[in-house]
């Protein structure tokens, strides 16, 4: 039955004439149904959100599968016989202890997020597990002190009463954070997410959670038991990513970061209500969010961060293509203007940024950092905003000092860039003091930059290999020993000495003394001149 006709009914409104003794309920708008349910209503409302439409989060009716799937039967998989293909032996003896633990307190706890995910996802196995998240339904406060005071395999490390949560170890090896089941609420859009209610049933926690596929649990008093109550082993066999409630990413806008990282880290898809519901969330977004946080920074860079494959530049031009730029400030403009030259068969700017960072990051292996990554990355898309627009984008994720610095010394290389005629046959000297002026991060975007760049990177890689680590044994107090007065004179000396020492001519500090003894003079003089 068709309780409204029309989408453009406010939230607000809609939550005060829903239908009695339902928790879905139809519309049908422009020929088409959707469905929207009480608890979104409930949720959106209690964020404040209540004046956006019910577009917003009214889904297709063929895509509301998240709606219906919660108040179906949980599936249970059973891979007991298989615990000690995907974990090590450590491990199953520690998950076998905690059930017989369990078992006597008649307490229900499971395993809960990514180790559950990856024990079916992944090709590897015998994963080495080195900290793991466990569910309570009850007081995990209580729980973690049972099993630290009934095993001295258990010790108790820290407890969060506010949070009801504790951390244990297992033989010092392996820490094991305990939380209650809870159910949460959020009262604005990106807040933190309010406690209301601690130790409840499983399915009520599950809820709470981002992806189906991070919501399956691996039960400890029936080991080798995973539990479904989303839908999540369907999504993993289908390869997708799911929301678990058509208002999550109003909740909390970083599951859009996490959603494209699990999508690039193991190849899936986005589902198709998951989707739609990213569409309408950006749609809104600019009333209902600023944007930028040291949370979104954190989920960014990890996306950022992650290895060069093809996945990933599939889905860094779906970050571009949606506009998800704007996740740091959601004043900035809808499209990025990404400064880079054309490249043959390379006709989007995230691919060529990627095959040139791919190879940057294989041929400066054992020196590249993650560090240098974010810096790129978040450099080039700084360079394509507004000038005007870098100064608030950068305030609201929280760029260092140093990170400005980059985009900075970047925004000059736009300008005039001088990486760019650097060649490995170079005279040490400009390869060193061109590299040596700017930040690593800039020196690799001025790469970026360069129409060719492999001569650039050439260069780059001898800077950071053999000229960035030379150092001087001798120091301004031995230049005063030898009769220089304080004064810039030392500091010149020094940078002369400096010039030698990479150009091969002296090698240790007794070298650097005979030269600066024999030439001390005749610079001083050219100097004065």
């Amino acid at each position: 039955m068709t309780w409204m006709n029309s989408l453009d009914v406010s939230l607000s409104e809609a939550r005060e004439q829903f239908p009695q003794n339902v928790t879905i309920a139809s519309i049908e708008h422009s020929q088409r149904n959707y469905l929207i349910s009480l608890e979104c209503l409930d949720d959106m409302n209690r964020m404040g959100l209540g004046h956006l439409p019910l577009s917003a989060v009214a889904l297709p009716y063929e895509m509301s599968s998240i709606l219906t799937q919660p108040h179906e039967e949980n599936l249970i998989r059973d891979v007991s016989r298989h615990l000690s293909d995907y974990f090590t032996n450590f491990f199953v003896a520690a998950i076998y202890e905690l059930q017989s633990l369990f078992a006597s307190q008649q307490k229900e706890a499971f395993i809960i997020g990514g180790i559950t995910r990856d024990m079916l996802l992944s090709s590897e196995r015998r994963f080495e597990i080195q900290d793991v998240d466990i569910i309570v339904e009850g007081n995990a406060l209580d729980a973690a002190a049972f099993v630290s005071q009934s095993s001295r395999n258990f010790d108790l490390v820290q407890t969060f009463a506010p949070f009801g949560t504790a951390k244990l170890s297992y033989k010092n090896q392996i820490e094991i954070d305990f939380a209650s089941t809870r159910r949460e609420v959020y009262r604005a859009c990106g807040a933190l997410p309010e406690i209301v209610e601690m130790g409840v049933p499983l399915d009520q926690d599950i809820i709470r959670r981002d992806f189906t596929i991070n919501a399956l649990a691996l039960s400890i008093v029936n080991p080798g038991e995973v539990i479904d109550c989303s839908g999540g082993l369907k999504d993993l066999e289908n390869r997708k990513v799911r929301l678990l409630k058509a208002a999550s990413f109003f909740e909390d806008p970083t599951r859009i970061m996490r959603a494209l990282r699990y999508a690039t880290r193991f190849d899936l898809t986005l589902a198709e209500d998951t989707s739609y519901l990213l569409d309408r969330f950006l749609e809104w977004m600019p009333q209902v969010y600023k944007g930028g946080g040291d949370r979104i920074r954190a989920e960014i860079c990890e996306f950022f961060c992650l290895p060069e494959t093809p996945v990933k530049t599939k889905w860094m031009n779906f970050w571009v293509e949606k506009g998800l730029h704007r996740l740091m400030d959601t004043r900035l403009p809808d499209v990025l203007d990404l400064p880079l030259p054309d490249v043959l068969d390379l006709p989007l700017p995230v691919e060529r940024i990627a095959e040139r960072l791919s190879v940057m990051r294989e041929r400066l292996e054992g020196i590249w950092t993650d560090d240098l990554t974010w810096e790129v990355y978040i450099t080039a898309i700084m360079l394509g905003l507004p000038e005007k627009a870098i100064e608030g984008a950068a305030f609201r994720i929280g760029l260092t000092r140093h990170e400005m610095d980059v985009v900075e010394k970047s925004l000059r290389l736009l300008r005039e860039n001088v990486v760019c005629t650097l060649t490995p046959q170079e005279k040490v000297t400009r390869i060193y003091d061109i590299f040596h002026s700017m930040p690593a991060g800039a020196a690799c975007v001025g790469i970026l930059l360069s129409p060719q760049y492999e001569a650039p990177l050439e260069a780059f890689i001898r800077y950071r290999r053999e000229l960035e680590p030379v150092r001087l044994e001798v120091s301004g107090d031995d230049i005063i020993k030898l009769g220089v007065p304080q004064g810039e004179q030392i500091g010149k000396l020094l940078k002369a000495l400096l010039y030698v020492k990479l150009q091969g001519k002296v090698h240790h500090r007794l070298e650097e003394i005979s030269w600066l003894k024999a030439n001390i003079a005749n610079l001083l003089e050219e100097s004065a001149s």
